[in-house]
């Protein structure tokens, strides 16, 4: 159970389920922040979407930052690594 429920530990439970639903150790940026978006939409937000340079800003204080998490020939998607989650998950008991 997280210890608070502020925006920055509800952020981070998003993206720990998200890491679970999609059995993955790394999602691009964009496909965090179209999850976030389509949650807020089932919920009935009237918030605007987070953009992938907001999470960035939200997680940057917490020590994450995006890598490059998938590269071809014409294209390179960065994003972030489960691993880079793993103090921020035990900091604030998201399980």
């Amino acid at each position: 159970m997280p210890k608070d429920n502020s925006p920055k530990v509800e952020l981070l439970a998003s993206i720990r389920s998200l890491f679970e639903k999609q059995r993955t150790d790394r999602l691009s940026s964009k496909a965090i922040v179209y999850a976030l978006a389509e949650a807020q939409q089932t919920v009935g937000s009237t918030c605007q979407p987070l953009t992938k340079a907001q999470l960035a800003r939200r997680l940057a204080p917490l020590g994450i930052r995006p890598t490059i998490v998938h590269r071809t020939r014409n294209q390179v998607r960065r994003g972030y690594l489960l691993k880079d989650f793993r103090i921020a998950f035990e900091q604030y008991w998201i399980r």
